[in-house]
């Protein structure tokens, strides 16, 4: 599989948080792992990020007992301009 450079709207996010990324997997998975998804829209003649809040889920514990959580695991102050409503 090709390792894609970092995408200019993914380095923005990871630089707004203070995260740093070797390739475009690498900061999808860090994007999955703090609870969001990065993709880029265009505004006039650039491109922006556009964040989704994906850090909802839930299950079964082993002992049959529910849990749930919701939202992000970081600070998400520094981007909340691009989050997505």
């Amino acid at each position: 599989m090709a390792n894609y450079p970092i995408s200019k709207t993914q380095k923005m996010v990871l630089e707004a948080l203070g995260m740093t990324a070797k390739d475009y997997t690498d900061a999808d998975k860090k994007f999955a792992d703090i609870g969001i998804t990065v993709r880029s829209i265009r505004q006039g003649r650039t491109s922006v990020p556009a964040i989704t809040v994906t850090g909802f889920g839930g299950g079964w514990t082993a002992d049959g007992d529910g849990e749930s959580w919701s939202g992000a695991t970081v600070n998400l102050d520094a981007v909340r301009q691009w989050i997505e409503k």
